[in-house]
C-alpha cells in the first residue's frame, strides 16, 4: 500500500501569495509531523503518492489550460482551500477526492456541480506565523500601501499624491505581486511624496511580518489584505472576483474599492475608527483548526518520503524566488539602461548640432557687429560732412548777406532797374550805332 505524500501548489511562478501558500502547507505538514515531498507541477508521477494535497491559490481554472491543468490530478487526493477562476465544467474528477475545501463560499459554488462534500475553509496563509527578525524597521505611526500601474489615470495619480502626503503619518510602499511591474511602479511614486519610502523586494514571510506592524493597509493585492486581515491591521482592498469573495464570507465586502474616491472616503473612515476583526479572526482560526485536523485524518498515519531529502528550506525556497525576481528586475533595468544610454547619445547629438548651429548663429552674430561698425564709421563719416557743408552754407549765407548790404550792389540794382531807360536814350540819339 502506497504512504506516499505529496504537496502541490504553484511553485514555479514565485507570486507572493502562491509561495506563502506553499509555506502553510509546509507548516501543516511539519506540524502533524508527516514526511511529505513537495511537487513540481507536471513533473511527478501521482501513482506513486497515496495522497496529494493540491493547493490553495487560484489553481483551478477553464478547460484546457497548458499550465493550470497540471493541477487538476485524478485520484484520492485531497483539495486544499482552492480558488476557482471562471466557471470550468471539468471538475467531475474531484468526486474522487478523499477531502474537499474551498477558499471562499463564491469558489464553492462554482463547483456546485460537484456530488462530493465540500468544505469553505479561508487560505491557510493564516496560519503563519511572523519572523523574529526582519530587516526593515517601520518607524513610528505608517500605512502600508500597495498599487499596481494603470488603477489610477494621470489625474487621479496626481490628487492621490497630494492626498496621501497631507496625511500625518510615514508611507511605506509594499512590492507584493511583483509580475505586475509593482515595484518600478511604486517607486516612482515614492519620489513624490515627501513622507514616503519604497520597501525593498522581500519574501513573503518578511511582508507578511511587516504588515503586521501597520497601522493601516491599501492594497490591490488580495495576500496583502489576507496578511494584515490576521494581524488585525484595517485595509481597503481592490474589487476583483477573488477579493469580493474573501470579504463577502466575512461581511466586509463594502471595504473594496474601484477609484480614488473610494480610496480617499474609505481611507478616512478607517483611520478615523478603527475596524477590529478581533471575531472573525477567531471564527477563521477555529475553521482552520479543523481542516488541519481533516487533513490529518485523511492522510496515512505512517508515511515515507519518497525525496524527502530533495525538499528545500523554507527559507531557501522563499530566497530562491527573490533572487529570480531581482534578477528579472536586474535584466529590465540593463535593458532600460540601454535605451537610455542610447537615449543619451541620441540627445548629445541633438545638443552637438544645437551647438553647431549656436556657434554658425555666434558668427553671423559677429558678421553682423562687424557691419554695423562699418555703418556706424561711414555714418560718423557722413555727419561729418554734412557738418562741414553746413559750415560753409552758412559761410556762403553770411558772405551773400553783406554783399546784399554792400554800395555796389545797391548801385547795381539801381544801373540793372535803369538799364531800359538808357538803352532808349541811346537808340534815340545814335540810332546806328546802338544795333
Amino acid at each position: 500500500m502506497k504512504k506516499n505524500i505529496g504537496i502541490l501548489y504553484d511553485n514555479i511562478s514565485g507570486n507572493t501569495g502562491d509561495v506563502a501558500i506553499g509555506l502553510s502547507l509546509r507548516k501543516i505538514m511539519k506540524d502533524l509531523n508527516v514526511d511529505f515531498d513537495e511537487l513540481v507541477p507536471g513533473n511527478f508521477n501521482p501513482e506513486l503518492y497515496d495522497s496529494i494535497i493540491i493547493g490553495g491559490g487560484h489553481l483551478i481554472r477553464k478547460d484546457h489550460d497548458f499550465y493550470y491543468d497540471k493541477f487538476k490530478v485524478r485520484g484520492h487526493n485531497i483539495l486544499n482551500s482552492m480558488g476557482i477562476v471562471d466557471s470550468p465544467t471539468d471538475l467531475e474528477y474531484l468526486n474522487d477526492y478523499k477531502y474537499l475545501s474551498f477558499r471562499s463560499s463564491g469558489d464553492k459554488k462554482k463547483a456546485a456541480y460537484i456530488k462530493k462534500e465540500s468544505f469553505v475553509v479561508p487560505c491557510t496563509t493564516m496560519l503563519l506565523e511572523d519572523l523574529n527578525e526582519c530587516p526593515v524597521k517601520i518607524e513610528g505611526a505608517s500605512i502600508g500601501i500597495h498599487l499596481i500601474p494603470k488603477f489610477f489615470s494621470e489625474e487621479e495619480e496626481n490628487l492621490f499624491i497630494n492626498w496621501i502626503s497631507s496625511l500625518s503619518y510615514n508611507v511605506y510602499f509594499i512590492p507584493i505581486t511583483h509580475y505586475n511591474n509593482d515595484y518600478e511602479y511604486m517607486y516612482s511614486l515614492s519620489k513624490r511624496i515627501r513622507n514616503a519610502s519604497l520597501l525593498p523586494i522581500m519574501t513573503p514571510m518578511e511582508i507578511f511580518t511587516i504588515i503586521g506592524k501597520l497601522k493601516y493597509i491599501i492594497t490591490c493585492s488580495l495576500h496583502g489584505s489576507i496578511f494584515s486581515y490576521i494581524h488585525n491591521v484595517p485595509f481597503i482592498l481592490m474589487d476583483q472576483d477573488k477579493s469580493r469573495c474573501f470579504l463577502e464570507d466575512r461581511g466586509l465586502e463594502r471595504y473594496l474599492f474601484n477609484s480614488l474616491e473610494d480610496v480617499i472616503r474609505l481611507s478616512e473612515e478607517m483611520l478615523g475608527n478603527k475596524l477590529d476583526y478581533s471575531n472573525l479572526i477567531i471564527k477563521d482560526k477555529n475553521t482552520l483548526s479543523t481542516h488541519v485536523k481533516n487533513i490529518e485524518e485523511n492522510i496515512p498515519k505512517s508515511n515515507t518520503s519518497i525525496a524527502s531529502n530533495k525538499n528545500i528550506s523554507d527559507q531557501s525556497l522563499q530566497t530562491n524566488h527573490q533572487i529570480n525576481f531581482l534578477q528579472a528586475q536586474i535584466g529590465d533595468l540593463h535593458l532600460k539602461n540601454q535605451d537610455l544610454v542610447e537615449e543619451v547619445v541620441s540627445l548629445n547629438e541633438g545638443l552637438q548640432n544645437k551647438q553647431n548651429k549656436i556657434n554658425d548663429l555666434e558668427k553671423q552674430v559677429d558678421n553682423s557687429k562687424n557691419e554695423i561698425y562699418d555703418l556706424h564709421n561711414k555714418s560718423d563719416n557722413f555727419e561729418n560732412k554734412i557738418s562741414c557743408l553746413q559750415d560753409e552754407i552758412m559761410n556762403l549765407r553770411s558772405e551773400l548777406k553783406s554783399i546784399y548790404k554792400s554800395r555796389g550792389w545797391k548801385m547795381l540794382l539801381i544801373l540793372y532797374k535803369s538799364k531800359d531807360s538808357i538803352l532808349r536814350f541811346l537808340k534815340r540819339f545814335y540810332p546806328k550805332d546802338s544795333k
